[in-house]
């Protein structure tokens, strides 16, 4: 009995404790029994009220204040209970007092269709332990001398949505003011329309807030005489909507926040120095090593103007112990005008960053030859790799990536890795081009269409790896330069770097690929045992005697245009293949090709031309697919081989003042494939029995 008796009284005690917390939290979702307008008091008793030819009424059983063209109403507060205050027409309030709106225990709503503008001289609006909301079409506008214009402890949200029309001005700090405590935000949605003018914030942040998600709507901030943050947060998320953050006369950050996160939307970031101050910066995004800022989507701005020739930190974005992903359908478009930056201006600034990854995004970047670069990787603590996978860079920029040395002396990052995947573009009419720093880089593409384009440059005080499929079919670098004062740049693992008048050359020993590109004015290019040759553009070499020389197998792929002159021997290999570009070999004296072997594949163009001697000495030639030979020998004998077999339609022309072809062995012609001779002496120079004809193969021998 005893033990039924205490459970009893268990049981009542816990009956007490929650309807004691019950009443306790009473006014969230209660609404409010009366409120105070002025030193007026309405509730069931008294629900009207006269002021200014309009009038106030109050409903108690909603905890709603209707204000009908009301003017001069002093000020209007609520101790418990839940508060909606509803315009029709048009409303003033005015105040000497501390709040204009001050609800105590309770959420606040502003709502209806008319507008109420409201004048304080310290604070405006505060609903000290309750949600803010304003909705429906209301216009509200807020302006207060001092202090914030709009706030809460943090505890519950301040929303904007609806198709609401909020104006928020003040010339002190905190003009939204809502505390770091909790999940709690700050929400711009739907089409809501937020306004934000501060004239004078010297003394603290312009939105002093714990989380800021735009969904939808706009938000507008302006700053001018900004000395603290323009934005302070510590989650920023937009999905869709507009955000426009302006600064004027700024020294300081125009958002300030310590996690990124945009899958939608427009934001646009104006930042306008101020001459006296230091650090100049549009977003700065503060986190931990486990932080990731995402970019999923919409599109974001920023334009940078100084007029601060000492700012050391002056950066659109600056990152700091985090990692850029997700950059998938973002378009970024840098505007920086900075005639007079400091020692660090830059696009994008990565602190301890150690990744960006950019899969489809766009960037457009349009700097000065003052910004030092797009993405500036800054301390040592961890090494960087940049990820392009379908993306694009484009535009005017110093370059893509420059690491420096931070002011702290911390030394520059260790080592930098550039992925250029499929489809990924980049463009920069620079003078500077690509890359410039002292660091190391390791530079891969892989992939159909990875690519950098005209203007590209490659600084030649760093130490480079660049991957030999870099110069496979379909990843190519188009007139870049890596030039140091002797015009020759010896790179970090062996890889050489040759430049002409015009154009490049790049032999890298390790992966044994030599890649010609646009090259005009070397005599000579010698590459050591087995190599493969890409030629790209239109490359002139010669001028000695051996213009391209091997003492290996040599294979020649690309879809440009090679020409080779000498004197004799002009192009020498052992076994050389050619598959794809159009070679011109034309010696003065002697043989234009000597090699073991000639085999051409492909769409592939060859000719070979000696003004004295015989043009072409192998072993044996192959030749198939579409490929078109024509050789010329002024003086001596076209071609003397041992055995030659064309076929699938490849055609050989052979034009000598002696002996067109002289074959000790096999001449074999097989699917449409023809030969046609032209001499003076002896067209063709073998037995008959050797030559072997199939599938509507032809041979032709006329006397030119």
């Amino acid at each position: 009995m005893r033990k039924i008796a205490g459970l009893v009284a268990i049981l009542l005690l816990i009956t007490v404790a929650v309807l004691a917390f019950s009443l306790s939290g009473s006014a969230a979702g209660t609404p409010c029994a009366e409120v105070k307008i002025g030193t007026t008091t309405l509730n069931a008793s008294n629900k009207t009220l006269s002021a200014g030819g309009g009038t106030a009424s109050f409903d108690p059983a909603t905890g709603t204040l209707t204000l009908n063209n009301v003017q001069g109403i002093d000020q209007i507060s609520s101790v418990e209970g839940d508060l909606t205050i509803l315009a029709v027409g048009t409303n003033t309030l005015s105040t000497t007092k501390s709040f204009v709106v001050n609800t105590d225990l309770g959420n606040l709503t502003f709502g209806g269709t008319g507008s109420l503008s409201m004048t304080g001289t310290t604070y405006g609006i505060y609903a000290k332990r309750g949600t803010m909301t304003f909705q429906d079409g209301v216009t509200v506008s807020v302006k207060t001398g001092s202090t914030y214009v709009l706030g809460n402890s943090g505890e519950n949200d301040i929303v904007f949505k609806g198709s609401s029309k909020v104006t928020l001005e003040g010339t002190g700090d905190k003009l939204i003011f809502h505390n770091n405590v909790g999940s709690n935000k700050v929400s711009v949605q739907q089409t809501a329309q937020v306004t934000v003018k501060a004239p004078s914030c010297t003394a603290g942040n312009v939105l002093s807030i714990a989380d800021l998600e735009v969904l939808g709507g706009t938000l507008n901030v302006t700053m001018e005489k900004l000395s603290a943050y323009g934005i302070s947060c510590k989650a920023f998320r937009q999905t869709a909507g507009t955000v426009t953050l302006k600064t004027v006369n700024a020294g300081a950050d125009a958002m300030y926040c310590t996690a990124f996160e945009k899958s939608g939307g427009d934001m646009s970031v104006e930042v306008n120095g101020n001459a006296s101050v230091t650090k100049i910066q549009g977003i700065f995004v503060a986190g931990n090593d486990d932080t990731v800022a995402t970019f999923g989507g919409g599109t974001m701005t920023f334009t940078m103007n100084s007029v601060n020739p000492a700012a050391s930190h002056l950066h659109a974005l600056y990152f700091h112990h985090l990692k850029m992903a997700n950059f998938s359908g973002t378009e970024f478009t840098f505007n920086i005008n900075t005639p007079n930056a400091g020692t660090f201006s830059s696009a994008i600034l990565t602190g301890w960053s150690q990744e960006i990854s950019m899969t489809g995004g766009k960037i457009v970047a349009n700097l000065n030859d003052k910004t030092t670069g797009l993405i500036c990787p800054r301390y040592a603590t961890d090494d960087f790799v940049l990820n392009v996978s379908g993306g694009t860079v484009t535009g005017t920029a110093p370059s893509l990536l420059n690491t420096h040395t931070g002011t702290d002396g911390t030394g520059v990052t260790t080592s930098v890795a550039v992925n250029i995947k499929d489809g990924a573009k980049i463009k920069l009419s620079t003078p500077g081009g690509v890359f410039s720093s002292a660091n190391k880089y390791t530079v891969v593409t892989s992939g159909s269409n990875a690519s950098f384009a005209d203007g590209c440059g490659l600084s030649s005080a760093g130490q480079w790896l660049i991957t030999a499929n870099m110069f496979s079919s379909g990843n190519y670098l188009t007139g870049v330069q890596i030039t140091d004062a002797k015009g020759t740049v010896t790179l970090n693992y062996g890889t050489r770097v040759y430049h002409g008048t015009v154009g490049r050359i790049v032999l890298d020993p390790d992966a044994k690929t030599l890649l010609l590109d646009g090259v005009v004015g070397p005599k000579s290019v010698s590459v050591p045992g087995d190599a493969t040759v890409t030629v790209w553009g239109t490359n002139e070499i010669g001028g000695g005697a051996t213009a391209l020389s091997s003492d290996g197998n040599l294979t020649v792929n690309g879809t440009g245009t090679l020409e080779l002159t000498g004197s004799s021997k002009v192009l020498s290999a052992k076994n050389l293949t050619v598959n794809g570009p159009s070679l011109y070999v034309a010696a003065s004296s002697g043989t234009a090709l000597d090699a073991t072997s000639l085999t051409g594949t492909g769409t592939s163009r060859l000719r070979f031309l000696s003004e004295r001697g015989n043009a072409v000495t192998v072993s044996s030639v192959r030749l198939s697919d579409s490929v078109k030979v024509k050789i010329y020998a002024d003086q001596g004998e076209g071609i003397s081989l041992t055995d030659l077999t064309l076929s699938d339609g490849a055609e050989l022309t052979v034009d000598a003042k002696g002996t067109g072809v002289s074959a000790t062995g096999t001449i074999d012609l097989s699917g449409n494939a023809w030969i046609r001779i032209y001499s003076e002496g002896t067209g063709l120079d073998a037995k008959d029995s050797s030559v072997r004809k199939s599938g509507n193969a032809t041979l032709t021998v006329l006397k030119d």
